[in-house]
């Protein structure tokens, strides 16, 4: 595909650049982009996708790293199990919550912070 092409050589064309799960001329579906990425094709590969966006492109951009989406993307919808549970402007959603960063506001949400109790419990066993 041309559109796959094109991303791979602005990022340098390496075998771990990222490949669109699907693409248009006027969208992409990225699932996960940044996986495998060195530092500098990431970074590559963030720009590149900002710099589409300016252009009127629409790019769904699936992705766990959300302090990334946080500064790459204008829309988050938040879905947990199959529900919708938020929809918005990333800085808007995090004030309106006062969590600090999207992925505070996700932890939240998904009942994550359970996780972060135990993994301050786990860290005890390293103390001496």
């Amino acid at each position: 595909m041309i559109v796959v092409d094109r991303i791979r050589k602005a990022c340098g064309a390496r075998s771990s650049s990222p490949r669109p799960s699907f693409t248009t001329r006027r969208w992409s579906f990225l699932t996960q982009p940044l996986d495998g990425l060195d530092a500098n094709a990431a970074v590559g590969f963030k720009a590149l996708i900002q710099t589409l966006a300016r252009e009127g492109k629409t790019i769904v951009y699936s992705s766990h790293i959300l302090d990334v989406v946080e500064r790459v993307c204008h829309r988050v919808i938040i879905i947990d199990k199959g529900r919708l549970l938020l929809d918005g402007k990333p800085d808007e959603l995090v004030a309106a919550h006062h969590s600090g960063t999207l992925e505070k506001l996700f932890t939240q949400l998904t009942g994550g912070e359970e996780l972060e109790r135990r993994a301050e419990d786990f860290a005890k066993t390293f103390r001496a």
